[in-house]
């Protein structure tokens, strides 16, 4: 299978050998190296499609050029070690991604819409006083902004190649928050030979060498986003980039761009195609990033032709499961990827905490606790129940709130649904819905009584409230903190 994918690649071919090497011995074996390359055996193919702008590999690869030219003449610069990136999915990102991979630079990604306040903060906490930022982001005047530009100057183009010590091994940093809004970092060597066996083996499970056109509707600054856009640039595709993923005209550049495979989250997924209309080239859609629900999966699988697989990984452990979703059936995350270990800890009812251990893992010598409670089908894929944190006793009995969402989210009527946990004197613990609604004939009382027909009683939620908006965040997860300030109906 390696081979195979590899020629398909043009990567053993003896014309793509001589570029394949030339470029890691230049630049080394990383993101720029990987540009280069593919501008040497497919110049004029498109690497990039941002708004209206087609960039092909060979401009993409001058781009790059004409900033590393920039950066290298800049002794300040290159005494720095750690710099943040604060920007959007845009060719701004993927060029600085690549430049400073192959000066060996720390990269720190951290996501824009956290907003300026919390940026600062967070820079000044792990002390990263460089950086490269979106243009609204304004932060403090101590601050050094690195300016990057996207386009390519002259010199850059009649010497595209540039001599110059390599630096090293890059990093990249992800700061990570999930449903807490802590930010946690997550550092990992961008190395790829750490990275070959889920390559391979996504590249086969997810027929990838199908695919031409890439869209990334997740933010890069994530694990997901960054795994994602780092298999479309080994592979060597078209990558379509959306800066702000919304809705209706997130759904038109789909479409202009015929993009063939989406990478999203279940929220985008249930936006997108909440109506049977359009997305006549897409033929493949990926999720991850938080759980798919069987409703969101159901009315993507009513589109003829199009396969949907789930992904399952933090980012601590990286991308390790991955599951094809067949219409009707339960979900769930599916079986190991090639290189992974997985056990699960303190089994109680055939369910335990799910530990991963992999190559490509934070740590690749120790087991990770994902703080996901899991157990095993009979047919030996594994089924995600709950966030390890989340799962309460009520009244004696184990019970996981996102049970009471996903029942929920299904009702007909119902926009998005999430649970929290209040005390209560009676049963210890009990649970609080909330739950947004189409229109008001669906209220909390028949919301109340779908559940009390359906639900057994320690699923029964103490109180419901309805709520005018769900609070997603850019992963289609909702922070504990942010739901508590929530208008309600």
């Amino acid at each position: 299978m390696w081979f195979t994918t590899l020629y398909k690649l043009r990567l053993l071919t003896p014309r793509g050998l001589y570029f394949l090497v030339g470029s890691i011995r230049l630049y080394g074996f990383n993101m720029m190296a990987m540009v280069r390359f593919y501008a040497k055996i497919k110049p004029g193919e498109i690497a990039l499609i941002e708004g209206g702008e087609n960039i092909t590999y060979l401009d993409l690869f001058v781009r790059c050029m004409s900033q590393l030219h920039k950066l290298c003449a800049d002794e300040k610069f290159m005494q720095v070690r750690k710099i943040a990136v604060v920007k959007r999915n845009d060719s701004g990102l993927v060029i600085t991604i690549a430049v400073l991979s192959c000066l060996g630079k720390e990269i720190v990604l951290v996501n824009p819409d956290i907003g300026s306040k919390m940026i600062s903060a967070v820079l000044k906490n792990a002390r990263i006083h460089h950086g490269i930022l979106d243009e609204e982001i304004v932060l403090e005047e101590t601050f050094n902004k690195i300016e990057i530009s996207t386009g390519s100057d002259r010199e850059s183009k009649e010497n595209s190649d540039m001599k110059f010590k390599k630096k090293g091994q890059s990093n990249i940093t992800i700061l990570t928050s999930g449903t807490t809004g802590v930010n946690i970092p997550v550092k990992r060597k961008m190395n790829p030979l750490k990275f070959l066996n889920p390559f391979f083996d996504l590249t086969k499970k997810l027929n990838l060498l199908e695919v031409e056109r890439l869209y990334i509707g997740v933010p890069i600054c994530h694990g997901y986003g960054m795994a994602a856009f780092t298999m479309g640039l080994a592979m060597g595709r078209t990558i379509v980039l959306d800066k702000n993923f919304e809705q209706e005209k997130s759904k038109v550049l789909i479409e202009k761009s015929q993009s063939d495979c989406l990478v999203l989250v279940p929220i985008m997924i249930k936006r997108l195609f909440h109506q049977e209309k359009g997305f006549e080239n897409v033929r493949r859609v990926i999720s991850g990033g938080a759980p798919l629900t069987k409703t969101v999966a159901n009315t993507l699988l009513q589109l003829p032709e199009v396969e949907l697989f789930n992904l399952y990984g933090t980012s601590e452990v990286g991308v390790s499961f991955c599951d094809k979703v067949k219409l009707g059936q339960s979900i769930q995350i599916g079986k190991p990827l090639k290189g992974v270990k997985y056990k699960l800890d303190n089994l109680a009812n055939s369910e335990g905490e799910l530990y991963v251990k992999s190559a490509w893992s934070q740590n690749n010598r120790s087991w990770i606790g994902t703080g996901d409670i899991c157990a095993v089908s009979d047919d030996g894929n594994l089924i995600w129940k709950s966030r390890k944190d989340e799962m309460i006793i009520s009244g004696g009995e184990n019970v996981y709130p996102d049970s009471l969402t996903d029942f929920v989210s299904e009702i007909d009527g119902v926009v998005g649904a999430h649970t929290s946990v209040i005390d209560d004197e009676e049963f210890g613990k009990r649970l609080l819905l909330f739950v947004q609604v189409e229109n008001d004939s669906l209220d909390a009382g028949a919301i109340k009584e779908i559940i009390k027909n359906n639900l057994p009683r320690y699923l029964q939620p103490k109180i419901i409230k309805i709520v005018d908006t769900m609070p997603y965040n850019e992963l289609g997860k909702i922070p504990r903190s942010v739901l508590q300030h929530t208008s309600t109906k």
